[in-house]
């Protein structure tokens, strides 16, 4: 037999599954089944002058991926740096016995 929170997980699945499929027909309804081209990256191609007097050229996905890369690096900084999942990711990295205590202190 299956517990009553199984059951309720079960049961929640359902109904994310059976609002899955309306959200499907919904947008079927709408755009229709047959594939369409849309152009994601026209602005992508383009360049783009940067700098105080605005000698440098850069194409428009490098300046993207260097903003996303920041962004992502500094998300992974304040990650590691402020949170106790992050503190006992380096620990661990650094050295075991000090992860152990970290650990066992969280745990209690």
């Amino acid at each position: 037999m299956c517990s009553q929170a199984a059951q309720a997980r079960h049961a929640a699945d359902d109904r994310l599954r059976r609002h899955g499929v309306h959200i499907q027909n919904k947008i079927l309804l709408v755009y229709g089944a047959r594939p369409k081209a849309i152009d994601m990256c026209s602005n992508l191609q383009q360049q783009r002058n940067i700098g105080p007097h605005r000698e440098l050229r850069v194409a428009a996905a490098s300046a993207e991926y260097i903003g996303v890369t920041v962004l992502l690096m500094v998300g992974l900084s304040l990650f590691l740096g402020r949170t106790s999942y992050g503190v006992q990711m380096r620990a661990r990295t650094r050295r075991t016995s000090v992860w152990r205590a970290i650990w066992h202190s969280g745990r209690t």
